[in-house]
């Protein structure tokens, strides 16, 4: 997976994790860091994704609202753009899994703990104070988990061992009062597990409960980097040089392409900057860099590709030609 450091940086996510003091290898496949932003990237696109395609079922419902005798809050609906937003959903609550435990490690990276601390948050939490964290970061951790923790992992539980009928996809509907919206229900949670039959009694909005569970873990990992850090750091756009393995024998060529484009919208225009910076092998075996740079044609493409209008009101720019 890629890190979108655009995306983190305008959503202020994981700045100040992004300036603790904890051990990275960027040659690793398995760096830590690199695991909770490429999860963090993950879900807030998942959660992007499923606030639109929740607008865009909006919209289709109401083609024919003025068809329909609407009498309760909730009429069941259905189309193929709900069906696309409901399989967002399992991908979210894995990967708020996978940080889950990622936070367990980050304590575990950062604080003096007594021995090794459980792969699993939940196996944590049975006994927190065992493991030697300071008394701030286990206040973080538990009441984490006893916020939206607990209820995110259980669901997350119910979704891959009830597979492939998963409960946390079979109640949807579009509600109608107070406001238009879709509406999927989540399973009530059950201290017992998932052993019994699920009940729907509460009427769980499944698409706030995955924005607080990630807005409350992603808090939870700020806290703890706070404990360490007072700076936040914007994230900055990296490639990963060491898919290529050895290098040798050495010669001149083209090894990689860091391409970036941005949009920026104004009331006047909308401008697309757009760069390329090529990393490549000398035959004496030393990388070189440079920036690459569109012409006439290479910029009409680019228009064509971005769906800009050849005219001043959309201008797309090369950022290396225009330096």
């Amino acid at each position: 997976m890629l890190v979108l450091p655009e995306l983190l940086n305008e959503k202020r996510l994981f700045l100040r994790f992004n300036s603790a003091p904890i051990p990275s290898n960027p040659k690793s496949p398995d760096d830590f860091k690199a695991s909770v932003l490429n999860n963090g990237t993950s879900i807030a696109l998942h959660l992007t994704r499923i606030v639109e395609l929740g607008q865009r079922c909006v919209q289709e419902f109401g083609l024919y609202r003025d068809q329909l005798e609407i009498k309760d809050d909730l009429v069941v609906f259905s189309s193929r753009t709900l069906g696309l937003l409901l399989h967002e959903i399992p991908s979210v609550l894995a990967r708020l899994r996978v940080l889950q435990n990622n936070l367990l490690r980050f304590a575990a990276l950062t604080e003096k703990a007594k021995g090794q601390l459980p792969g699993s948050i939940h196996d944590f939490i049975k006994k927190p104070d065992k493991y030697g964290l300071s008394p701030e970061a286990v206040r973080i951790i538990v009441n984490y988990w006893r916020s939206s923790g607990h209820y995110i992992k259980y669901l997350r539980d119910v979704d891959q061992h009830y597979y492939p009928s998963s409960p946390v996809l079979n109640r949807y509907f579009m509600q109608v009062r107070p406001k238009l919206r879709v509406h999927v229900q989540f399973p009530d949670y059950d201290e017992a597990g998932i052993a019994g039959d699920l009940k729907y009694d509460l009427e769980n909005d499944a698409l706030q409960t995955l924005h607080v569970g990630f807005t409350e873990l992603h808090q939870a990992f700020e806290d703890l980097a706070a404990l360490h850090t007072d700076n936040e750091t914007q994230h900055q756009p990296s490639i990963r040089m060491d898919q290529l393995g050895d290098l040798a024998p050495f010669r001149e060529r083209t090894l990689s392409l860091l391409y970036e484009e941005s949009i920026q919208k104004t009331d006047a225009a909308t401008t697309i900057h757009l760069s390329a910076v090529v990393i490549g092998q000398l035959e004496s075996g030393q990388v070189s860099v440079r920036k690459a740079i569109l012409d006439e044609e290479g910029l009409r493409r680019a228009r064509a590709l971005y769906g800009v209008r050849d005219d001043p009101e959309t201008p797309l720019e090369d950022a290396a030609n225009a330096q």
